[in-house]
């Protein structure tokens, strides 16, 4: 990933305070309590119609000249993450999207592993991979001190404990597919998550949307040539440990 895309990355994350990671629970949680304080609470539960109104209420206002934005010093500055833990991050997206459909079945997860340990070259995936197949084999677990073990585990465990249904791999797969291969899917997702998360209430210095919904509408504007993609992507995405761990 280039250095342009990485200061993308980074500055999502800087704002955004989420981590990426793949788990068993499919509740997006919001990480802080600023989304709470801060967003009405009715803008983060909206319908899937919904979403698609508010993208169009947005590209209006926008043609309009009518967005207000935040500025750096209204953002969350929390945390950084690295470029190690980003490029792990799209390095499990690639793995996803290049799996043979015929190992994405129920019956084929100590295979999926096998396949994915031999086809990445990251160490963390590798050593992430290797502990979930230990675990699932009954072998002695591993230990890992990489600066990205977190994001690197939870992508890991997502794919040996089916922690996202066969099914929706498959849609997963095919979105990634259409929006051009995981770089273009990883930076066209950034980028909208930036937009969305950036924009505030009028006359007032918070963001106009939580972090659930501005993850919600960057899934549904990446994702908009595949609109079927959208609740897997979400399943995914909006998982408690990706959101914690890579984002």
């Amino acid at each position: 990933m280039d250095n342009k895309v990485f200061s993308i990355f980074k500055r999502v994350l800087v704002i955004a305070s989420l981590s990426l990671v793949f788990t068993s629970v499919f509740n997006f949680k919001t990480i802080g309590t600023q989304a709470a304080e801060n967003v009405d609470s009715e803008s983060q539960n909206l319908t899937d119609e919904e979403l698609d109104q508010e993208l169009a209420l947005i590209d209006e206002e926008a043609s309009n000249g009518e967005l207000e934005f935040l500025d750096e010093d209204e953002m969350d500055k929390s945390e950084v993450y690295s470029e190690d833990e980003l490029a792990t991050m799209e390095e499990g997206f690639s793995l996803i999207e290049s799996v043979p459909d015929e190992l994405v079945t129920e019956d084929k997860t100590v295979e999926r592993l096998d396949w994915m340990i031999e086809n990445t070259q990251d160490s963390e995936l590798v050593a992430a991979l290797e502990a979930e197949k230990q675990k699932l084999t009954n072998e002695e677990p591993i230990f890992t001190t990489f600066s990205a073990w977190g994001c690197a585990k939870g992508i890991g465990y997502a794919i040996a404990q089916n922690a996202v249904p066969i099914a929706k791999v498959l849609k997963i797969k095919k979105a990634i597919k259409v929006a051009g291969g995981t770089a273009k899917f990883a930076n066209k997702l950034v980028k909208s998550y930036d937009y969305y998360s950036r924009i505030k209430k009028p006359g007032s210095r918070v963001a106009k949307y939580s972090k659930t919904t501005a993850m919600k509408l960057a899934l549904k504007k990446t994702a908009r040539a595949t609109p079927d993609a959208f609740d897997a992507l979400y399943a995914l995405l909006g998982i408690d440990t990706f959101i914690k761990n890579c984002f």
